[in-house]
């Protein structure tokens, strides 16, 4: 029987056999997923991208946001690093 795979993986999976070319292309298949140019691709944004591209994709958003929603995302995140520090000082997260 056949693993079934997580959405992500799905994506990551098809993406792959779209576009990686382990002989000619340059770079490997995540570099090579993050430089696609196929923005018709219904999958498009939700590729998998390098962690150089998840950043500059991160910045773009933040940078496009209204003053309401730079404040609620602001707010989101330190929710998120106050739960964060809590797990890690219960020793559920590693240092």
């Amino acid at each position: 029987m056949t693993k079934k795979l997580t959405q992500t993986q799905a994506i990551r999976a098809f993406c792959t056999e779209c576009i990686y070319d382990g002989i000619g292309g340059s770079g490997n298949a995540l570099t090579q997923i993050t430089n696609c140019t196929s923005k018709e691709c219904p999958l498009y944004e939700w590729r998998p991208l390098n962690k150089d591209a998840k950043e500059v994709e991160k910045q773009r958003k933040i940078a496009a946001m209204t003053p309401e929603e730079l404040k609620d995302y602001e707010e989101k995140c330190e929710i998120a690093r106050v739960r964060f520090n809590k797990l890690r000082a219960e020793g559920k997260m590693a240092h």
